[in-house]
């Protein structure tokens, strides 16, 4: 049965959010039959044609010129009479500035703020007759449903409107509103406008505030791939994200009390325009977002290979056990049991297989593969019930497992002259099988999933995906003793869950309400498109080539690849030079 045309829904169904379908017979639909109601049309809104950006511009300018010309601005500071006081916590940036400097100032930085138009408020703003303030809510509700569960960086109680929320913290808000969109040519124009402000901020300004933190936690964790920035920026970002954790002192224990450092000749609070950089009281939020971000950099800083993740230090431990004896939200068991699996992937990623150097003599990779493995084993099964089956955490866990018994790939196979040998060959078959059934337990549980829920996918799912794909692949084309590939590919075949999870992909965008993608389309049919490439690409070269290395028709150095250490994927030397866009793909949604 088709639905009302676009525009043409009933004031009832568009209030309940339901799909409006019209009955031959009668002239109310479907809906308002069967519950009895008066079925009336709803009023249509025009929505007026949005300016051009050099329009846009023309009218900050002549705001902030009649301004300007109002009379003298006064106050310390720049010229606008901005202190360089920044709030801390989770509040509003503090500025202290004459009415008209407030004013201008106002004026000259609404060019780099996001305006509140309903396309960016994340539902879908065809449906007529309702209130910005309802799209705003029902964004919030959206990202604190969908979204927050998968990576919960910060806890918004039920009780928080989107207008308190926007008053408490503008930043955030902002990102939240992007990455809510549901206007695909809107949310572009949104992510390039949330840039230019997180660098006016941070940057120009050297703002520091737990606003602009959780604003680019945001960012990177669901912004990044709608958007079509080089893989780059995602270390650029984390450092800007370290920078302001740095800079509020979330790293490290706070001081005992609130008075400023002082220097050999100035005490620095006789300075009425400083304040001291660090708070006293650490909150809950603050816990959260650097937890947070450690799981964040931790699997970018695994991907890209050429950044470190966020020092573990004592505070966070502090701060781990904290939120796991007084929890706020169901969402923080999740948040701790993710920092838990990262810091054994951690432990992991120093094994002796990666290369890391160090002055004493280090015990042998099979001793480390021990230890590893009981620990994993023991985290396994100290998941508390009700996480064990959670789909974040057991995503998180299973590509933790991957890890795990990865290296067994890159080991030199031993020379089959000896008895010995024979025997290490066949022991090495354990932990490539085992990192075969962890692969095929992360893909059945991704293709459990409905389309709907991939579009709260954050960040670190998509890299865990790809990076499954690219450790499938190595397993389906590897040349070992004993080791069958033609078997592999009978229990977990790579060109069948390529297209099942790429078909899950192309359909996010209709199962949400994404529209207007244009000629780029959306970022979750992009991913779709350009799995479905490298599928392609796979079957051709999974019955060719001559074995190279012990992996057929590649060749892969020691400590190359996520979970190995050493340097950034290569792409081009693993799937060939055709698919070496694919690290892009999936993170920024477009070619580099």
């Amino acid at each position: 049965m088709s639905s009302a045309p676009y525009g043409h829904a009933c004031t009832s169904c568009v209030r309940a959010k339901c799909r409006c379908i019209p009955r031959a017979s009668s002239p109310s639909c479907q809906r308002c039959h069967r519950l009895n109601k008066d079925c009336r049309p709803a009023p249509r809104r025009r929505h007026p044609k949005p300016l051009s950006k050099a329009a846009q511009l023309q009218q900050k300018m002549d705001g902030l010129m009649s301004l300007l010309n109002t009379g003298p601005v006064q106050g310390s500071g720049s010229m606008l009479g901005r202190s360089s006081t920044q709030g801390q916590g989770n509040g509003p940036i503090q500025e202290s500035t004459s009415p008209e400097a407030g004013r201008a100032s106002a004026v000259l930085e609404a060019g780099l703020a996001l305006s509140p138009e309903p396309s960016a408020a994340g539902i879908d703003p065809a449906q007529p007759g309702i209130p910005p303030s309802l799209e705003e809510e029902a964004s919030l509700q959206s990202f604190r449903r969908d979204k927050l569960p998968c990576f919960p960086f910060i806890h918004i109680p039920d009780t928080t409107s989107a207008q308190a929320l926007q008053q408490e913290s503008p930043v955030l808000w902002r990102c939240i509103a992007v990455a809510e969109c549901r206007d695909a040519a809107r949310q572009a124009a949104l992510c390039v406008e949330i840039r230019e402000t997180f660098a006016a901020a941070v940057l120009v300004d050297c703002q520091r505030s737990l606003d602009l933190l959780q604003g680019l936690l945001v960012y990177l964790a669901w912004i990044t791939y709608q958007s079509q920035p080089m893989k780059s920026s995602l270390c650029m970002y984390c450092q800007l994200a370290a920078g302001l954790i740095f800079e509020l002192g979330l790293h490290r224990c706070p001081p005992a009390d609130a008075r400023p450092v002082t220097s050999d000749h100035i005490a620095v609070g006789q300075l009425q325009h400083l304040r001291p950089p660090v708070s006293a009281v650490r909150s809950m939020n603050q816990r959260r977002a650097v937890l947070a971000f450690y799981v964040l950099s931790s699997v970018i800083a695994e991907f890209l290979g050429r950044m470190d993740p966020l020092r573990w230090t004592p505070h966070l431990t502090e701060c781990l056990d904290v939120l796991a004896q007084s929890p706020e939200s169901p969402h923080d068991a999740v948040l701790v049991q993710l920092v838990r699996i990262r810091t054994l992937a951690e432990r992991v990623a120093e094994g002796p297989w990666n290369n890391v150097s160090s002055a004493t003599p280090r015990a042998p990779s099979s001793f480390y593969q021990a230890a590893l493995q009981s620990q994993f084993d023991q985290l396994k099964n100290q998941t508390p019930t009700g996480l064990a089956t959670n789909t974040p955490t057991l995503l998180h866990l299973l590509h933790t497992e991957v890890t795990l018994h990865e290296p067994a790939l890159t080991l030199p196979k031993s020379d089959p002259s000896t008895h010995a040998a024979i025997n290490a060959n066949l022991t090495r078959l354990d932990p490539l099988y085992a990192c075969l059934h962890a692969i095929k337990a992360f893909f059945d549980r991704l293709l459990s999933l409905p389309p709907a829920a991939f579009a709260a996918f954050p960040l670190t799912h998509i890299i865990q995906t790809a990076h499954c794909f690219v450790t499938l692949f190595r397993l389906s084309t590897l040349d070992f003793p004993g080791w069958d590939p033609a078997s592999v590919r009978d229990i977990v075949d790579i060109t069948i869950i390529a297209d099942q999870v790429a078909d899950r992909w192309s359909r996010v965008a209709a199962s949400i309400g994404v529209r207007n993608g244009g000629e780029q389309g959306d970022a979750y049919g992009r991913l779709a498109a350009m799995l479905s490439r490298l599928k392609a690409g796979w079957v051709g070269r999974l019955g060719e080539a001559e074995h190279v290395d012990g992996v057929s028709g590649i060749d892969i150095p020691m400590g190359m690849g996520m979970g190995m250490g050493g340097g950034e994927w290569d792409w081009e030397g693993l799937m060939g030079k055709d698919e070496g866009w694919l690290l892009d793909a999936f993170v920024a949604g477009g070619f580099a």
